[in-house]
């Protein structure tokens, strides 16, 4: 009899031992569930500076309960329930799960807009470029004519130059006929202007690799030949009518043609300016990021070659050029803006 009921003391004192060490640790257990399903469900970005050393700090607390609980015998349930704890904290913080659409979807959530707004810097250099060689094609056109030739050649823009009328130059700006004759042979034509404008980009971004020095000069040649081209136009009365019809694709294309050239920029910045790392970490480091960047641009330029290639002849009209063209302007820039500068603001103001 006695021995019946030092078993059931010895059990009970078992039990009290499990809900003590439970109701002494579980709201720390439970924080940590908190911690990975928001980790779970927007990534490690999703905690705040604090809460992701609170994260470490749970978890290596959680393995120090599983570790007593162990070794004082305590019931299975509160073993087995810390085991997957600790698991679940351990996949979270050392691996990366395998879910390649839910990284497509956060590399443009979060991912994309991030990088391009964190080399800000690059990116405000191959603007800065782009328009600086714009402004000099504007201003050699007007001071010689004879510079138009020797840059872009004797059939200078496909037919389009100072020697036609206002009249020819209008009508190649607003295409005869109808919808179906404007736009016959759209895609060999886009197909053909998203080769064309890719190349551009991924060179710009390759050519990074030379310290950025071939970059520039791609983007400063780029924006010459627009400064040229709108110059053209520009003198017969037709500025306007010029800037809608490459508004349509242009803002699209030209904002990607930056990113390829920042990524480059960026990477240039790695071989020439590698800070306290050495030059083969800082050029690993900048050339991820850049990378993901290119990526970014080259998509951009498949759509502006879907656009250039159907929507620029299919809509003839100087407005709807000019809201579709800055349209897409204002939703790339709030894409970028939202995503990434608001992202970027939340972690400077944590501590």
């Amino acid at each position: 009899m006695s021995e019946n009921r030092q078993g059931q003391y010895g059990g009970f004192g078992a039990d009290l031992k499990s809900v003590q060490f439970r109701q002494e640790r579980e709201p720390l257990w439970r924080e940590l569930e908190r911690l990975m399903a928001v980790v779970e469900q927007r990534g490690p970005d999703g905690l705040s500076f604090d809460e992701s050393l609170a994260f470490a700090t749970l978890y290596r607390r959680t393995l120090s309960s599983l570790s007593v609980a162990r070794e004082i015998s305590l019931d299975s349930g509160v073993q087995s329930y810390l085991e997957a704890l600790s698991a679940r904290a351990y996949s979270l913080m050392y691996t990366r799960p395998n879910r390649p659409g839910l990284a497509m979807i956060d590399f443009f959530v979060r991912g994309l807009p991030v990088a391009v707004c964190a080399m800000w810097p690059s990116l405000l250099v191959a603007v800065a470029t782009f328009a600086l060689g714009a402004i000099f094609g504007f201003v050699l056109y007007h001071e010689d004519l004879g510079w138009l030739t020797a840059i872009m050649g004797t059939d200078s823009f496909g037919g389009r130059g100072p020697e036609n009328t206002v009249a020819e130059l209008r009508e190649t700006i607003y295409d005869p006929g109808g919808v179906a004759q404007r736009t016959q042979g759209w895609a060999a034509f886009s197909i053909s202007l998203m080769i064309n404008n890719v190349g551009v980009a991924l060179l710009a971004f390759a050519l990074g690799v030379a310290g950025a020095v071939p970059t520039l000069g791609l983007l400063f040649y780029n924006g010459l030949v627009i400064g040229l081209f709108y110059s053209v136009f520009h003198d017969k009365g037709l500025g306007l009518d010029i800037i809608a019809w490459l508004s349509i694709h242009g803002v699209t294309e030209i904002s990607a043609i930056f990113l390829g050239g920042a990524a480059g920029i960026h990477v240039g910045r790695g071989v020439l300016f590698p800070g306290r790392k050495s030059r083969s970490a800082r050029l690993r480091e900048n050339g991820r990021r850049a990378g993901e960047v290119a990526m970014g641009a080259v998509l951009m330029l498949i759509l502006a070659g879907l656009i250039e290639g159907y929507f620029r002849q299919a809509v003839d009209v100087l407005s709807w050029r000019l809201f579709i063209g800055w349209g897409l302007g204002a939703l790339i820039f709030a894409y970028f803006g939202t995503g990434g500068w608001w992202q970027a603001l939340r972690r400077n103001r944590e501590p």
